[in-house]
């Protein structure tokens, strides 16, 4: 409004130079009023930046205050919340600094400091780490690479690389981790970073630790603590009580307890709770070993309270049943029950295996044999699991070092020929000293090469089609649970308890735990059984049966001369059918809801159809909301079906819909048409 007077005096006023003057000094006016404003506005966001470890609190408000100002730029808002963001960490409010970050980044522009953008990123991908939002986290990792490195930072660069080793380490993605791990490592390496070579080293070891590599593990942990700083002495700490739990698992009782001893030295002098249960958990495993049960019961008990401090529920559950195995009580079979259920819950199968060992011997001591002998059934059964995951764990890492020391090999026989084959043609050349001949030369070289790369090309071919299918296979297991299927389900189990409906809610929690552990138990398999898959679906369909308003019939039948136990098919590939019959079919139909599922074999095909009488197709595209997101569940089963099939070149799905004489819809057939393929 100002400098709209101002120019309005000089509009009037140009005709008589004498009004100039007050033009000049009202522009100036407005001028210096808005510098001192911005200045003010900058002079405010320092301030926050220096009151964030201090003061987190006054920050969060100062910005608040700062952002009722409607006359801030973007960028200024972006800046507001980039401190607001940093204060909530400090708070350890993961969601509030999540929202302030989201903020920050959907507001700032090209302007807005490259250097500031890029740590905003690494702070979001670390609140997805903490929300367990895995794959985002990696993906707004590696969205400030490229920026760090147009920025030449390497320190940020490094800090993205481990994040990214750590978040592939969460989901057990071996090859990964140790990729960003060892990219890490050899930036640090580079900079001469004691800090990040400390940290990257420990994560190396704890992942080799975690994959039963004990060796590999303490060499690593034992160069970590070359960089350990005087500043950053409760990571020694740490590392000490990691060397002694590798050695405490190699059996090698002395070196334990030499490093138990620094650990314990160590812990005197610095204030680190977060960290202290695992050296009790230690101490107690040793003494154990040592048969000194009183000393070991009593490191259990200081490690249980930290651990329930820092709620590490499997240190909890575990020092639990070491203290009832020693010192059994009164209470003995009631409290083995409790905690068994829970490692249940949480799925602890390395706690489930040993703990119904010990609740057996217990119960056999007690006389009760029958009891006894179910308990050591259960404890083989978890037994079993549990060394299969370990194989498995093994394997994955082996073949990882397998795959990497053959392609060192490949990569240097490959320079041995070239090598060979150029020092050949050297030779030939100088002999020959003759154009044609040295002509000739030159084109089979050329056409070695020609092949080289037509193979190579291949290869890659090979590779990227290989990389479409394992991403295939994730977004179809990660879509095999609804997260809107489990929160509904969550909600009638909460509804049922809050009715007393005890027995019903306990039901339903039976059905609802069946069900993800069977679909956690399939999605290890790239292929199961049909008699697996139909299983599974049952225990959909009932879950899908107690929570559905409107209620609905289903039935499966086979085909009798189809051996289900031995015919393969991906699994769950026909529950987002029968989810899209419920849940759009059924929706405001007028007649009692049936679902009918048939499998039958047509020369090499198995024929799979999935029936409903609900309101049909059409009614349902046209009550659709096409603002809501689309599932992707149908399109991800017909890749999974090509994949199968191992071709592109048919379709599997068709659709037909059903209607009366009158022509009135009255429900759709889906038919899912797979090779028939025996396990």
């Amino acid at each position: 409004m100002a400098i709209q007077f101002c120019l309005g005096i000089y509009r009037h006023t140009k005709v008589n130079w004498k009004f100039l003057p007050l033009t000049l000094v009202c522009m100036l006016s407005f001028l210096s009023e808005n510098l001192a404003q911005a200045s003010t506005l900058l002079e405010q966001l320092k301030a926050t930046e220096a009151y964030i470890e201090s003061n987190p609190e006054k920050v969060i408000r100062l910005c608040d205050s700062l952002l009722q100002n409607e006359s801030l730029t973007s960028d200024e808002r972006a800046h507001i919340y980039f401190s607001k963001s940093d204060a909530y960490y400090y708070l350890e409010d993961i969601r509030g600094s999540y929202q302030a970050a989201a903020k920050t980044l959907s507001l700032a522009t090209e302007k807005f400091p490259q250097k500031k953008y890029l740590v905003i990123l690494n702070s979001q991908g670390q609140n997805f780490d903490f929300l367990g939002k895995l794959d985002s986290a990696i993906y707004i990792y590696k969205k400030g690479i490229p920026i760090a490195k147009a920025l030449k930072d390497s320190l940020e660069l490094a800090n993205l690389y481990f994040n990214i080793g750590l978040s592939y380490n969460q989901q057990s993605a071996y090859a990964q981790t140790l990729t960003f791990l060892d990219s890490a490592y050899q930036i640090d390496f580079t900079l001469q970073d004691s800090f990040g070579l400390s940290h990257v080293l420990r994560a190396i070891g704890y992942m080799q630790e975690l994959y039963f590599e004990q060796e590999l593990a303490i060499e690593n942990y034992k160069k970590a603590l070359q960089y350990v700083t005087k500043q950053d002495q409760a990571q020694a700490c740490a590392i000490h009580t990691s060397i002694g739990t590798n050695y405490l698992t190699q059996g090698k009782l002395d070196s334990t307890q030499f490093y138990l001893s620094l650990a314990s030295h160590c812990y005197q002098n610095v204030n680190d709770q977060n960290t202290l249960h695992y050296l009790y958990s230690l101490r107690a495993k040793y003494l154990i070993r040592k048969q000194d049960t009183l000393a070991a019961i009593i490191a259990l008990d200081s490690a249980s309270i930290l651990s329930q401090q820092f709620g590490n529920t499997y240190e909890v559950l575990n020092n639990k049943l070491l203290m009832l195995n020693l010192n059994p009580t009164q209470e003995t079979e009631q409290r083995y029950i409790d905690i068994l259920q829970q490692a249940e819950d949480n799925e602890f199968l390395n706690l489930l295996g040993n703990g119904y060992n010990w609740y057996a011997d217990y119960l056999q001591g007690e006389g009760n044999y029958q009891a006894a002998y179910e308990a050591k059934v259960k404890s083989e059964e978890f037994t079993k699991k549990k060394n299969q995951q370990t194989n498995q764990k093994i394997i994955q890492a082996q073949s990882v070092k397998f795959g990497l020391l053959q392609k060192e090999n490949e990569i240097q026989v490959a320079n041995e020929k070239l090598k060979t084959q150029k020092a050949r043609w050297t030779i030939f050349g100088l002999l020959t000293f003759g154009l044609v001949l040295g002509f000739f030369a030159w084109y089979q070289y050329q056409n070695k090469r020609a092949k080289l790369l037509l193979q190579q090309e291949k290869l890659e071919k090979e590779a990227a089609l290989l990389k479409e299918i394992a991403d295939v296979e994730s977004q179809a297991f990660r879509a095999q649970m609804n997260p809107h299927f489990i929160f509904n389900a969550l909600n009638s189990i909460k509804g049922l308890m809050i009715n007393k409906q005890e027995r019903e809610a306990a039901l339903y929690i039976s059905k609802f735990s069946k069900l993800v552990r069977s679909v956690l138990d399939n999605s290890r398999e790239k292929v199961i059984s049909l008699a697996q898959e139909l299983e599974t679906l049952t225990l959909y369909l009932k879950l899908e049966q107690l929570r559905f308003r409107d209620g609905f019939e289903f039935e499966i039948t086979v085909a009798p001369a189809i051996q289900a136990n031995n015919i393969a098919v991906p699994p769950v590939i026909i529950q987002p059918f029968v989810e899209n019959s419920i849940w759009h079919g059924f929706k405001n139909n007028q007649q009692q809801n049936k679902l009918a599922i048939k499998v039958t074999q047509q020369d090499e095909e198995l024929l799979i159809e999935v029936e409903d009488n609900g309101v049909g197709r059409a009614v349902t595209a046209q009550k659709k909301n096409p603002t809501k997101r689309k599932s992707h569940g149908i399109n991800i089963s017909r890749q999974r079906m090509q994949n199968f099939a191992g071709t592109k070149e048919q379709e599997y799905i068709y659709y037909t819909d059903l209607r009366d004489s009158a022509g009135n819809a009255i429900g759709t057939n889906v038919s899912i048409h797979l090779p028939c393929k025996y396990l």
